[in-house]
């Protein structure tokens, strides 16, 4: 209970600080948000890839009367609280009771780090993974095969990719239901894929086909996770600082827990081979294994940008289980010193993650503050859409959160992460330039915003920086007789170049 308590103070600090959302302008939230508020406006149900998340969100805002970022918060606190109640629920019905109780310990960490105090469709999804393959294990009767088929289609209905995953959970446990002589269960398991598989197709499935592309394309052109690798090489930064900054502070939760999972899946192994171990955490370690051949498979390609823990969020919930049953073996054995090293260790992994997460998951500078949003508004409301845009960590989201999914998908792109021709050249251009006219010719819109110097700074220090841009540049362009300032709120300001 202390726990949900801590957690619930926890992720109620970026409605106390009154942040516009909690994310930066890059943020996923905003284009949710933005379909949403089109539900709410006009009652229809756009054909989007994640309708479970749209309306849940619709149907709070509409009940309750309240915005509809309000609810960014409180509705990630009640999925993380859904995912470590199924770990619990799970671990407690394929390990037997004891073993369920460090399952629930492994559980408590912000293993997603950020990523779970956001709006992510795929995160939502997830959370149901643990109850699922618990009805599946347990799914003897009729009744219990419904509600094997309810958490199927929940997980369909919030991500579609997870639930293509979902199949490889499903073949996993017929495969080892097999392999094990345990026929009792065998008969759920084809008619439970081929019904998911139907459900990608009916929901959305040109996009999913994409998706799926992609990992062939990405994989012939090494895009994905190998081009962050390279970039990051080639950044300049010292090993210390990439060691830091990204192994530890961003990726560390998963790095800890995906690792040492990956290590008791080797004494699993060993154990298993001499025909020492429960056939349970057999199937786990079965899992833990497919979800990170999945995993592969999505940062051979782009499906996934970039982030490391979202590739491998299927592998790092199976470490959650493989942890938690880590534990209880090591306490069952603690006559044995080499038992009582493993505890002491798999402790110190479960405090360091959980201090990780909740130290990491909320990264300076990430919110999109209130004068971002009026700045956005104002811009979109008068600017010249025949006019290039050029911006710094913005993405077409903005567009979709001030718009709406209709308007915004009508109305020409305004920001964007991906589109090289709307980027800010790193010191805005001032490098080996004295004018923005030198930079980009004429007519353009130039944002800057102060947020975007903060990040710099935090980013790069006093050191050479390889994308943004600085106070000293800002100084620049205020003096630039080229651009005029069209429009300031204090931190936003845009500027026209004739």
């Amino acid at each position: 209970m202390l726990i949900l308590v801590a957690y619930a103070v926890l992720y109620s600090l970026p409605l106390v600080r009154g942040y516009e959302i909690y994310g930066t302008p890059l943020t996923d939230s905003l284009y949710h948000l933005g379909v949403v508020s089109d539900i709410i406006s006009n009652g229809h149900i756009p054909n989007e890839l994640y309708p479970a998340t749209h309306i849940l969100f619709s149907e709070l805002s509409i009940l309750t009367g309240l915005s509809a970022n309000t609810f960014q918060m409180p509705v990630s606190y009640l999925f993380s609280v859904l995912l470590i109640t199924g770990c619990f629920v799970a671990g407690r019905g394929l390990f037997g009771v004891q073993a369920g109780r460090y399952v629930l310990a492994a559980a408590i960490p912000l293993v997603y780090a950020d990523l779970q105090i956001t709006i992510l469709p795929w995160f939502y999804a997830i959370c149901f993974i643990p109850l699922f393959l618990l009805t599946l294990h347990k799914a003897v009767g009729v009744g219990s095969q419904i509600v094997a088929l309810v958490f199927a289609v929940a997980i369909t209905m919030y991500h579609p990719l997870t639930s293509l995953f979902m199949t490889v959970v499903v073949a996993v446990y017929t495969l080892w239901t097999w392999l094990s002589r345990s026929r009792r269960n065998q008969s759920i398991g084809l008619p439970l894929a081929i019904g998911v598989i139907a459900a990608i197709w009916a929901i959305g499935s040109d996009r999913v086909q994409g998706m799926i592309a992609g990992v062939a394309t990405g994989a012939a052109t090494g895009g994905g996770v190998a081009t962050y690798a390279s970039e990051a090489a080639n950044s300049g930064r010292n090993i210390y600082d990439l060691v830091v900054n990204f192994l530890i502070i961003r990726w560390g939760t998963a790095v800890l827990y995906m690792g040492f999972g990956g290590l008791i899946v080797l004494w699993i192994t060993y154990r298993s081979i001499r025909g020492r171990q429960r056939a349970e955490i057999q199937m786990v370690s079965a899992q833990y294994v497919a979800g990170g051949l999945f995993g592969v498979s999505l940062a051979a390609g782009q499906v996934l940008a970039r982030n490391p823990v979202r590739i491998s969020q299927f592998c790092l919930l199976f470490s959650i289980f493989l942890i938690g049953y880590g534990l209880w073996a090591a306490s069952q054995n603690s006559q044995r010193r080499t038992a009582r090293i493993a505890s002491a260790i798999l402790i110190m992994v479960v405090l360091s993650t959980a201090l990780l997460g909740a130290g990491t998951a909320y990264e300076d500078n990430r919110q999109v503050t209130h004068t971002t949003i009026d700045g956005s508004s104002w811009f979109l409301e008068h600017r010249d859409a025949d006019i290039q845009t050029r911006s710094f960590r913005m993405s077409r989201g903005v567009q979709f959160y001030i718009q709406g999914n209709n308007l915004a998908r009508a109305s020409s792109v305004a920001f964007s992460r991906f589109l090289e021709s709307r980027q800010l050249p790193k010191h805005l251009g001032y490098t080996g330039n004295g004018t923005a006219e030198e930079v980009f010719g004429s007519r353009q819109y130039i944002i800057t915003k102060t947020p975007d110097v903060v990040w710099t700074e935090s980013q790069y220090g006093d050191g050479n920086i390889e994308r943004g841009y600085t106070q000293t540049d800002l100084t620049k362009i205020e003096n630039d007789p080229t651009v005029s300032k069209a429009y300031t709120n204090g931190p936003y300001d845009i500027w026209f170049l004739q």
